[in-house]
């Protein structure tokens, strides 16, 4: 019975550091190559008239 709610614990700590890091990282990533490709291919699109995106440094 305590391996049963020690293992509940686990996944739901491993679930709310996936859900608060992980994947915020993963979507901020895709965004930033997303944006990347998308100035890349539509050139006459001025990407200084847009907010830079948050903690990007290109």
């Amino acid at each position: 019975m305590w391996y049963f709610i020690i293992g509940i614990i686990i996944l739901y700590v491993a679930y709310r550091l996936c859900v608060s890091i992980v994947f915020p990282k993963m979507s901020e990533r895709s965004l930033k190559k997303y944006r990347k490709d998308f100035f890349k291919k539509n050139q006459h699109i001025n990407s200084d008239k847009f907010p830079p995106l948050k903690g990007n440094k290109d």
